[in-house]
């Protein structure tokens, strides 16, 4: 059992690790690099996530840190509407790689791994006692674990630059 920052004891048990990538147009200048800085980023302008979004409070903070501001230049509710904006040269933006998989294949886009230690995101699954859930809510944690385990063994036809 884990105190959680919000005062409850409960079980932690890792599930994933979420890693967040840069996504740019194709004929962006950060575009050919092989990875990057958030920092080297940020004097591009930004297509974000809600204001309450994880991934938004995340850069923020980052930029924060940087001393740097993040220049959002528009705001959506979802990756694809995110990814969408960036293929149409809007701004650059920050998803899961996980996330990205899914529109890579028909998108124009370029997709950079972020260098920082935090655009790698460890996930966890909590519970009051995993002893004492359901049997069907105990099958489910067993299966996301088990298919977050099998998809980190499986090769992924993702390219990291589609051209």
């Amino acid at each position: 059992m884990r105190q959680t920052p919000h005062g409850y004891d409960l079980a932690e048990l890792p599930y994933h690790t979420d890693e967040l990538v840069l996504v740019t147009p194709l004929n962006h200048p950060l575009a050919n690099r092989d990875a990057i800085d958030f920092r080297d980023s940020l004097e591009h302008a930004y297509v974000g996530l809600h204001s309450s979004s994880a991934i938004n409070l995340q850069l923020l903070k980052a930029a924060s840190l940087a001393n740097r501001p993040l220049r959002l230049r528009i705001q959506v509710t979802s990756y694809d509407a995110l990814c969408l904006m960036v293929q149409a040269g809007l701004g650059i933006g920050v998803v899961p790689r996980g996330a990205i998989r899914q529109y890579v294949g028909g998108l124009q886009v370029s997709v950079l791994p972020i260098r920082d230690d935090w655009a790698k995101r460890p996930l966890c699954i909590y519970v009051n006692n995993i002893d004492r859930i359901s049997m069907a809510a105990r099958l489910f944690v067993d299966h996301l674990i088990e298919s977050s385990n099998n998809s980190k063994h499986q090769p992924t036809a993702e390219k990291s630059k589609r051209r």
